[in-house]
């Protein structure tokens, strides 16, 4: 083993296994940096993606929610407020009065119905004279019809029937106003009176 005791020899080794050791620290280096790079990436991407999910979460749920809410509206009773109450009396009071006729839509007999009568009691409250509250035909048309259709049979009702559709707007009621025999056929069968308020779907 000459080269063991060789000091060139020696040196000539210290000197490469210094340069392998500097190298091996740099590849390790290299390597850590490398692998914090890759994990960083992979943390951002993984953080992305939970954010995007979040994201998609919080979406479905605001519209699970607004579907709700709006099916809730849907199936609610359709009533008036305590407010809606006193200023349609205080404005019908002051209105022309006469022969009024209500009726109702089948196809949301329940509500609509239930509306009818309530305002027929008003209009009674208000000392008009009520002819009936009856259900009638079912309105197939898409989208269904909704709020109030007040219909008047000669030129001589127009004004009364839209101070009516113009009262009814104004504490927040959706109407319309419509002659007689612009109506339809199977409505025009039971208009009796000069003034006539037909109860549709319920507004959502």
């Amino acid at each position: 083993m000459n080269w063991w005791n060789s000091f060139e020899t020696l040196s000539k080794l210290q000197t490469a296994l210094a340069i392998l050791v500097i190298a091996l620290g740099i590849i390790t280096l290299t390597f850590r940096v490398r692998a914090d790079h890759v994990k960083k990436a992979a943390d951002a991407k993984k953080a992305a993606e939970r954010e995007q999910l979040d994201k998609e979460l919080k979406e479905k749920t605001a519209q699970a929610l607004t579907a709700t809410t709006a099916l809730e509206a849907r199936q609610a009773p359709w009533t008036l407020s305590e407010d809606q109450t006193s200023q349609l009396k205080a404005l019908l009071s002051q209105a022309p009065q006469g022969r009024i006729e209500v009726a109702y839509i089948l196809s949301d007999a329940e509500r609509a119905g239930r509306f009818a009568k309530l305002l027929a009691n008003i209009f009674k409250q208000c000392g008009y004279e009520v002819y009936s509250e009856i259900g009638m035909f079912t309105n197939t048309s898409d989208p269904p019809p909704v709020g109030l259709l007040v219909i008047f049979r000669t030129e001589q009702d127009r004004e009364r029937a839209l101070t009516y559709c113009r009262i009814f707007q104004e504490v927040g009621i959706h109407a319309e106003c419509i002659r007689r025999n612009d109506a339809d056929q199977q409505l025009d069968s039971w208009i009796n009176s000069a003034v006539s308020i037909y109860v549709r779907n319920k507004p959502t």
